[in-house]
């Protein structure tokens, strides 16, 4: 790996050119007799006395009497050492790890030496060279949790640059050795990070809990439930992640809060640049909508497209941050791609290594979620970690410049602004629902909606002859600011022959109603298969209709295969009806059609009662345009239709009907059946149609 250079030969000739250097004009010395070593211990506690007071001249004056006592005293090489990495800086970095490797070389099996020459070698960049270091002092002294917790660290950071599960292992496994030893939050959190990193996102769910549970830094414990909470959204267990993200965002500070929120890589820029330009009420209405929008399943009360927001964002600051450099994940080109599409749909890292300028590490991701596969590449250019879109230079052709990374991203920012596959169960569940308004109390409009999931949807139980399934049904009317106008959750058990289970061409057939005033409204439905726990969601705009006025007015129409009402009850109700609704308005020619709607507002005569006219009218259904019109006029010209009237009088302003249609002597085909109310005393008049197609 091309930033893992062997630091030995390096260390070597500085050694030579450095601290040998120092003390050769000393000459060979024997071992310290008796006097010099309590002169020795004199000089080496005065130095580090004045190095924890932070007195670093002085430090180094007392250690150089101590090398010129005894130039192999490995306390005094380790002490400055340590001197020369607390004053920092390339030079006396170089300095320092030549003073601990002879330290080292004098006592090869001190774990604070290895420890110390570690920590200068990171601080050099020589990963890989500071991490057989920490294993060392590991191995001499396995009670100290500082070498695992390096160990972590590092593995973590080459595991992340390179994507290299092995490493993301022995980070995790590390952690776990400092866990059992120093038994703290912050070995826990080390844990589940590289979990994380491996997609063991329910054993770092767990460690996690731990490390919360142990903790009482509200820094430490904000960082656990926020990897908390991107862990369970991975696991798809929504509520239990709001619950840890509100946790961690209650102890955030407002700011903070706002950079998780900003919806920046979500939008298209000019949308962006349109919001920012708005005032703040106005923002938070935009806003209200636009996550709104986003939400897969508005009829719970967590949006998960969030909460997956959330975790992209945790995952980019976890995965692309530069420490080292100040830089954040999610201010880099792989962090905003990340936050905006999810992961790719495959990434491949190159290093480089033939020495042109345009050969330096790079990774390359594909997305293939649009109409063709997009591929982004990303160079680490100035060598620091920071992956960008690769700059022009002089040696692009035409073809560069058509695939320039920054200019494919910029595409997919204006046509795609975000991408987001929810997977709210185990799988889909296909179902077909049509919502039907009728007047409802107290100036508002009833929304029934009318359901059919196929059986081969549906998971059931056999039990002898009859099989049993049990559904969660879930429905919400949301105003256009996405507050709640009205809900309803159920969960039904349906009963159906074992023989029907794999009946394609049977649907099982409910109804749920809704109530709001009338508006601009979101219907949103979402049903769960308790069984198979697969999962469909529908939405849709409706707008609800008031039937509060002065006209007379007619509900839609229920198309059926069946309407049963309550025996020996005349005046009946809505809710008293068991209908067997059919969406798909297709009937065998041999069958019934039945119908239900209501009428509205009739206006009572002098006799106090109502007088009316309902007319039932079938209407053949034939193709528009001039060869259409030249076919149907050599084939007898005339539309087929057949009109029905009924008289009715009431002493009720509010009425509705159950009719059934016999079309058996119809031919098959397409056909519009349309009821029209005629109010005789007023001459107000409503109708209301549906298509129906016949085949025998």
């Amino acid at each position: 790996m091309g930033d893992y250079k062997n630091y030995y030969n390096l260390s070597k000739s500085f050694f030579i050119g450095g601290v040998v250097a120092i003390a050769a004009f000393h000459g060979c010395s024997s071992p310290p007799d008796e006097s010099e070593r309590e002169l020795l211990n004199k000089y080496y506690s005065r130095a580090e006395l004045f190095f924890e007071k932070e007195e670093i001249d002085s430090s180094l004056h007392y250690l150089e009497k101590c090398l010129e006592i005894d130039r192999e005293y490995s306390k005094a090489l380790y002490l400055r050492g340590r001197v020369y990495l607390y004053k920092d800086g390339i030079y006396n970095r170089r300095i320092s790890a030549s003073l601990l490797r002879k330290a080292v070389m004098m006592d090869k099996e001190n774990s604070e030496y290895h420890y110390s020459l570690g920590v200068t070698l990171e601080k050099q960049g020589f990963l890989k060279n500071a991490l057989d270091e920490y294993e060392r002092a590991a191995k001499y002294d396995s009670t100290d949790s500082r070498p695992y917790l390096k160990i972590a660290e590092i593995s973590k950071k080459i595991g992340l640059r390179y994507d290299d599960k092995d490493y993301f292992e022995q980070s995790a496994m590390a952690a776990a050795k400092a866990a059992n030893i120093s038994n703290d939050p912050e070995s826990y959190y080390k844990q589940a990070a590289a979990l994380y990193q491996m997609d063991r996102y329910a054993i770092s769910a767990r460690t996690l809990e731990q490390a919360v549970s142990m903790s009482d830094d509200t820094s430490m414990i904000v960082d656990c439930e926020l990897l908390l909470g991107t862990n369970l959204v991975r696991t798809g267990n929504f509520d239990s992640a709001y619950a840890a993200f509100e946790s961690a965002r209650g102890k955030m500070s407002e700011i903070t809060r706002a950079k998780m929120d900003n919806p920046r890589f979500l939008m298209t820029p000019a949308d962006y640049e349109a919001l920012i330009g708005e005032s703040s009420y106005m923002q938070k209405r935009i806003l209200t909508q636009f996550w709104g929008e986003l939400d897969p399943d508005p009829t719970t009360g967590i949006n998960e497209r969030k909460l997956e927001h959330y975790a992209r964002y945790i995952h980019s600051r976890l995965t692309f941050s530069v420490p080292g450099k100040s830089i954040d994940g999610c201010q880099t080109k792989r962090g905003e791609m990340y936050i905006r599409y999810g992961p790719p749909s495959s990434k491949d890292y190159v290093l480089g290594g033939s020495g042109t300028g345009r050969d330096v590490p790079k990774w390359v991701w594909t997305y293939n979620h649009f109409e063709e596969p997009i591929t982004l590449v990303f160079d680490d250019t100035f060598l620091n970690g920071d992956f960008d879109f690769p700059f022009p230079s002089s040696n692009w052709t035409a073809a560069d410049y058509a695939n320039n990374p920054a200019y494919l991203a910029e595409r997919m920012r204006s046509s795609y602004p975000q991408v987001f596959g929810s997977k709210m169960g185990a799988g889909p569940l296909y179902f077909t629902y049509l919502p039907r308004q009728f007047k409802g109390p107290r100036g508002k409009t009833d929304l029934e909606i009318f359901l059919a999931i196929p059986f081969t949807q549906m998971e059931f139980e056999r039990r002898g002859e009859t099989a049993y399934s049990d559904i969660n049904w879930r429905q919400i009317l949301r105003f256009p600011s996405w507050r709640g106008a009205d809900s309803a959750i159920v969960e039904r058990t349906y009963e159906i022959r074992a023989s029907q289970i794999d009946n394609p061409n049977v649907d099982m057939s409910d109804r749920l109603k809704l109530s709001a005033y009338p508006d601009t409204l979101v219907l949103a439905i979402s049903l769960r298969d308790l069984r198979s726990n697969h999962v469909g969601i529908g939405k849709t705009g409706i707008r609800l209709r008031d039937f509060y006025t002065d006209k007379v007015e007619l509900s839609d129409m229920v198309l059926a295969r069946r309407i049963d009402k309550p025996a020996r009850k005349l005046n009946f109700k809505r809710e008293d009806l068991r209908i067997l609704s059919n969406l798909d308005n297709r009937y065998f020619t041999a069958e019934p059609v039945w119908l239900y709607f209501e009428f509205y507002n009739l206006k009572p005569g002098p006799d106090g009662k109502t007088s009316y006219t309902i007319n039932q009218k079938i209407t053949e259904r034939r193709s528009d345009g001039l060869l259409a019109a030249i076919k149907h006029t050599i084939a007898g010209g005339d539309v087929f239709e057949i009109i029905t009237s009924y008289e009715g009088s009431s002493i009720h302003t509010y009425e509705n009907r159950i009719l059934t249609l016999d079309l058996s002597e119809l031919e098959a085909g397409d056909y519009l059946i349309t009821i029209e109310i005629i109010d005789r005393i007023s001459g107000d008049s409503a109708s209301v149609s549906e298509k129906i197609e016949l085949y025998r």
